[in-house]
């Protein structure tokens, strides 16, 4: 008798079900027996047997193993069958829970409703609880994704909220971001509640500050309102959490630099107990259990990890879904993707499952929620609702499915990343970024001025024109439809009022041809309306080349420092288009500029940004490698040399000044080797005893035992050993501190000991300190003549051939310091500037680059090309190589002994402002009257010295001391239109009729300027210095475009004009 007729399954419900089709499936083709005939074949009850076959849910293995021993089926094939149907049944999340909370946030961040899930920071909250108590404002400083928002909402405000005698009494708690306009929507936060105690307002993401807010003003103003709200007896406490990368930035503000010296909290990353903390108890608050060895996993996973909370509270978060009763394995944590795949593997889910209109959505929805980093990594850009242009179905539920799975968080009608993380952690996201990088900082544009015109009532004048109008024509140009109504508005309106003024000016011309048709009877009056009308045609048509190089420019302007060979290149093409005084700015800029090239270095799959790089000494070859892997490049021609084999478990650590030999470490050994002939050879030392580094030479090798300790030199190719000589770590190349306190220095094959007795005694002490103490210097001897001693705030070098001593040279904390092998010059790099020091002078650095708080990894001197390489160190996994051209820097006629004096000295007895240090007369008879001062101002008056005309800052402040320079020498050119300005070893150029800078400063030889003079044709300026000859410098634009395009190598090509110069014929610029 056949049993009861079972339910349809749909297979494509899930490997459940599908598993449940394919038992029925071999029921049916074993002739259908009923499940009680089955049970007696097999030994289980029928009732089980049938279950098995439901769908519900998964049966266990014996069960199903008796199923296909009842149908005749093959137990191994079921078994591994059943086995991979469980794996993937285990890697489903399950989203369909309704109302259960889960204990873990994901990306967003934990809310003061969630202290209950909020741990391991109890120390960190009572360190920030009692800083507040003591100081009225604080920052919590930390990386992105180091937990600080989560400290502020879960931590300290729960804390607040609980009367503390001890602590600050909150009278009410504020919580606020600065957003776009800060001052306007944030005033009434700092005004305090009539009630006891104190009002806390809470400033999350203050970096805001810097990427959303654009205008300076109302940035200080926001700033001044804070420091002014936090003054004593005030009733207001402020705390501001800040991401480290923008910290640097609250220096620029002195009051808040002040109020904020020892009033800061810097946030870490959790020990491993606090980790521990952060994964179980929060399940265990949920009546869940977390497996051990999960624990472990996570906890190791995350130990070196920066930025990894928001991974791992994501990780967490899909690991929860996936559980099958109480208990949280490590089964579960790895089908989500781990710390380091789990946010892509849920977004990519989400993006898989949408449509093709979905997607697109998604992407336009995704990129408008990203402020793209300027030098500084990408953030968070909240944004309204109805900005997202959510009207279509397609898009509300793209919305929706981002927002459940938590990758997207709602606040009112503000939408935003749930974190930051999200953008690095998103491998597509991250590659969409990069390639509309420029289209999302136009666009953000668009969106501030769209929206002002909208508020402003339509008003005409606030439409685009001009550059603007054309650049955001030019990035939306089949893309409409990534904006939303009021953009389209915006820039049709702008569109048609720049049509409107093309129809004007067409309507005026056809006029003029009209008349001169009617009147080409009359000979005269033709030919004069002729002329008229060519006339009228050559405006037009130089006005359209105007607006073109002025767009030029500034586009050369904006790409100095991203992209500097095209900058040279455009600013010489906006010159050719049109001699406009901003193409006149740039072309001088151009010459004026330091950037020569930026080479981001492409990598092998699977680079890591830890992974190291090196320069050669003359920095013509990189070295960069990794685990398994090594590169060698031409960075003339960004070329890659070669790649030579090495093995997939062997790390790079070291290359040979002239990366020619390559020091790697294997899993039980050292091995050094040829990057040439690929020849490979292997240290008589285990991996394990300690470190190897490169000796003196490129075939000397210093091991370094496991405590830290230099124990042994070998020399290849005889493996030499020299004897145990020091007990000390932090020696440069070339140096070692020997057990006797003396001082080893090795040149090459030789060696020469400097006692701590005798001439050499100071700098021994210097080098080594007392005998047994360890000090914070470091020996350096990378020359035949010269030892370098790195300590505290200042560089100390003495003659190896005297003895003697020269100036000091001002450091920091990191220094980079590297010697020329002539012994001529100091490269000094730290992560205020890249400065250039010629050995055995007193004065200043001979070139100077700011480097804004970047990092450099790597720095190298290329004597022969005048330019400086060096290895910027960022977030980027690929190395990037920055070149600079020095100019006349390294100038070989440099004399010791200065011919020339400096300004005259200040007068004690009068203000600085009024002592006059230079002066010229423009020629001809209406000529103005140029001024220097004591601070660096010039001032330009009448021929009488009655009325003045203006004043500007003509001379930089002192980098060091930030002292100005007294005006040393002014220069008019023939033609009165150019007025040169020098102090110290600064030399500028200023368009004297509207005082504006004509690009930076010249790239001159760097000492002090005692007269400038233009040659009688005004094409050239002559630079006199105090310690070397006069020099001629090119002033006019042809001679400065000849110098730029034997910078640049080339003009524009063809293709790149076409790029960034669409609507202008191609010109031949070089």
């Amino acid at each position: 008798m056949a049993g009861r007729r079972e339910s349809p399954l749909d297979p494509s419900l899930g490997p459940v079900k599908r598993f449940a089709a394919e038992l029925r499936k071999l029921r049916a083709e074993a002739g259908s027996p009923t499940y009680r005939v089955m049970a007696q074949r097999s030994g289980q009850g029928a009732s089980t047997l049938s279950q098995a076959a439901s769908g519900e849910r998964l049966p266990t293995l014996p069960v199903v193993l008796a199923y296909a021993r009842a149908c005749g089926g093959e137990e191994t094939e079921w078994e591994a069958r059943w086995r991979e149907t469980a794996a993937e049944s285990a890697a489903e999340p399950r989203r369909e829970d309704g109302d259960v909370q889960p204990p873990y946030r994901g990306l967003a961040r934990f809310e003061p409703g969630d202290r209950d899930l909020f741990f391991g920071r109890d120390v960190l909250v009572a360190e920030l609880a009692a800083l507040l108590n003591a100081h009225r404002l604080v920052a919590v400083v930390g990386a992105s994704g180091s937990g600080k928002s989560s400290l502020l909402r879960a931590g300290l405000i729960p804390r607040l909220r609980i009367p503390d005698p001890a602590g600050p009494r909150a009278a009410a708690i504020r919580i606020l971001t600065p957003g776009p306009h800060p001052v306007a929507t944030h005033t009434g936060a700092m005004t305090p509640r009539e009630a006891d105690g104190d009002t806390v307002v809470v400033v999350d993401q203050f970096e805001e500050l810097y990427t959303l807010c654009q205008d300076p003003a109302e940035r200080a103003a926001f700033i001044d309102l804070l420091v002014t709200a936090v003054q004593p007896n005030s009733g207001v406490r402020v705390v501001i959490a800040v991401r480290a990368d923008f910290f640097g930035r609250c220096a620029e503000h002195h009051h808040l630099a002040g109020a904020l010296r020892q009033a800061t909290l810097l946030v870490g990353p959790m020990s491993p107990a606090e980790l521990r903390e952060a994964i179980v108890k929060p399940a265990a608050a949920a009546g869940l259990i977390v497996q051990r060895e999960l624990t472990a996993k996570i906890v190791n996973d995350v130990a070196d990890e920066p930025g990894g909370l928001p991974l791992m509270s994501h990780a967490l978060l899909e690991t929860w879904y996936r559980r099958r009763g109480r208990a949280l394995t490590v089964e579960m944590y790895q089908a989500t993707g781990g710390i380091h795949g789990a946010i892509a593997k849920s977004a990519e889910q989400v993006y898989s499952a949408l449509s093709d209109t979905e997607a697109t959505a998604a992407r336009r929805m995704l990129l408008r929620l990203i402020s793209p980093g300027d030098g500084t990594p990408d953030t968070r850009h909240p944004t309204d609702h109805a900005a997202l242009d959510t009207d279509s179905p397609e898009a509300r539920n793209v919305l929706a499915q981002l927002v459940r799975v938590r990758l997207l968080t709602l606040d009112g009608d503000t939408v935003e990343l749930a974190h930051e993380a999200l953008i690095t952690a998103w491998p597509r996201l991250q590659l969409w970024v990069e390639e509309a990088r420029d289209r999302l900082r136009v666009h953000h544009q668009l969106t501030e001025a769209a929206r002002t015109w909208k508020a402003l009532g339509q008003d005409p004048g606030a439409l685009y024109r001009g550059t603007r109008l054309a650049a955001a024509e030019e990035c939306f140009a089949g893309r409409r439809a990534d904006l939303i109504p009021v953009e389209c508005a915006f820039l049709d309106a702008s569109i048609v009022a720049r049509e409107q003024e093309l129809r004007g000016a067409w309507r005026t011309a056809r006029r003029l041809r009209r008349l001169r048709v009617a009147i080409s009877a009359i000979a005269v009056l033709a030919m004069l309306v002729g002329l008229v009308a060519w006339q009228q045609d050559q405006t037009g048509q130089r006005r359209l080349a105007d607006a073109a190089s002025r767009r030029v420019a500034a586009l050369a302007e904006s790409m100095r420092y991203a992209d500097p060979l095209t900058a040279l290149r455009l600013s010489v093409a906006a010159w050719r288009i049109s001699p406009t005084l901003e193409a006149r700015t740039a072309l001088l800029g151009a010459s004026t500029q330091p950037e020569q090239d930026a080479f981001a270095v492409p990598g092998p799959a699977g680079q890591s940004a830890e992974d190291p790089s090196f320069l050669s000494t003359d920095g013509s070859t990189l070295v960069t490698g990794g685990t398994g892997y090594a590169q060698l490049w031409d960075l003339t021609s960004r070329r890659l040399l070669r790649a030579p084999p090495v093995g997939k478990d062997d790390r790079l650590m070291e290359a040979s000044s002239d990366a020619r030999r390559l020091l790697f470490r294997t899993s039980d050994a050292w091995e050094v080797l040829d990057a040439a002939s690929g020849a490979s050879t292997r240290l008589p030392l285990p991996a394990s005893d300690g470190i190897v580094l490169f000796g003196p030479t490129e075939d000397t090798f210093l091991f370094y035992d496991e405590p830290g300790h230099f124990a042994r030199m070998w020399r290849l190719p005889r493996r030499h050993r020299a004897p145990v000589v020091s007990e000390r770590t932090n020696q440069g190349p070339g140096t070692v501190c020997a057990r006797t306190g003396d001082l080893l220095v090795w040149d090459g094959g030789s060696e020469r000991r400097l006692g701590r007795r005798g001439p050499w005694a100071s700098a021994v002490r210097l080098a080594c300190g007392p005998h047994g103490d360890a000090v914070g210097s470091y020996a350096l001897h990378m020359d035949a003549d010269h030892l370098v001693i790195v300590a505290g705030n200042r560089i100390h070098i003495w003659s190896l051939r005297t003895g003697k001593e020269g100036p000091s040279i001002p450091a920091t904390a990191r220094t980079f310091v590297s010697i020329t092998p002539d012994g001529r010059f100091l490269t000094v790099a730290d992560k205020r500037a890249i400065a250039l020091w010629r050995l055995g002078s007193s004065a200043g650095p001979v070139f100077r680059y700011p480097l804004q708080g970047r990092w450099v990894a790597e720095v190298s001197l290329d004597q022969r090309r005048k330019l400086i390489r060096y290895l910027e160190a960022g977030f980027s996994t690929a190395p990037v190589i920055r070149t600079l051209y020095v100019g006349d820097a390294l100038d070989s006629d440099w004399r010791t002994d200065g011919v020339q004096t400096p300004p005259p000295a200040a007068d004690p007895g009068r203000p600085v402002e009024s002592q006059m240090t230079a002066m010229d007369v423009a020629p001809g008879d209406g000529g103005r009257v140029a001024t220097g001062d004591g601070t660096g101002w010039v001032t330009l008056w009448d021929r009488t010295i009655k009325h003045r005309f203006g004043m500007f800052d003509a001379v930089p402040t002192d980098a060091e001391d930030g002292k100005p320079h007294p005006v040393s020498a002014l220069a008019y050119s023939p033609d009165s239109r150019i007025l040169a300005a020098a102090g110290g070893s600064s030399v500028r150029l200023w368009d004297a009729a509207s005082s504006r800078p004509l690009g930076t400063t010249l790239l001159a030889a760097g000492d002090d300027v005692v007269s400038l003079a233009f040659n009688r044709a005004g094409t050239t300026l002559i630079v006199h210095g105090a310690h070397t000859p006069p020099r001629a410098y090119p002033i006019s634009p042809q001679l400065v475009a000849a110098s730029v395009c034997a910078r640049a190598g080339s003009g524009l090509s063809p293709a790149a004009w076409k790029t960034f110069i669409p609507d202008v014929s191609y010109q031949q610029t070089c």
